[in-house]
């Protein structure tokens, strides 16, 4: 065979490079299935994370949702507390004072008005309920028309 001359290399013969190269090319066929293995693990660690980041997220969000109803609901006792004990003392002082008109009739009903919805408020909370039922039909909307313009 003829000798094919490569600066700094004059004994390689054309022979010799392909098997080099043939050496090398299955190098990479060995190599590439590991290869392609190891992007996987790192693209399945990197999801991984990512869905334990918004696991975390929704726990604390359910946390601070949580703790702002039992907020609302503490509150609310308290409420409820001294609304009866004010409205207490107020009905014995008309009683002790000649029981003429009965005007703590007023405070009670209009102080119960704002007790009774601080009740619905803590308890019942049909304003955040609406808000993401409409939120998610908003969301709904918008999909809907971004599909059918595309």
């Amino acid at each position: 065979m003829a000798a094919f001359a490569l600066r700094g290399f004059p004994d390689l013969c054309l022979l010799d490079l392909t098997k080099i190269l043939n050496a090398s090319l299955r190098a990479v066929e060995e190599f590439l299935p590991i290869w392609v293995f190891l992007v996987s693990i790192g693209i399945i660690k990197y999801t991984l994370q990512i869905q334990e980041q918004i696991q975390a997220t929704m726990e604390a969000d359910a946390k601070t949702r949580a703790r702002r109803i039992a907020e609302a609901r503490y509150g609310f006792r308290w409420h409820a507390l001294i609304y009866t004990f004010v409205n207490a003392g107020l009905v014995s002082i008309w009683f002790l004072t000649g029981e003429g008109f009965p005007w703590p009739i007023f405070p009670i009903v209009f102080w119960g008005i704002g007790l009774a919805s601080h009740y619905m408020s803590a308890y019942h909370s049909y304003g955040r309920d609406w808000v993401e039922r409409e939120t998610e039909k908003i969301l709904q909307q918008e999909t809907k028309k971004q599909v059918s313009g595309s």
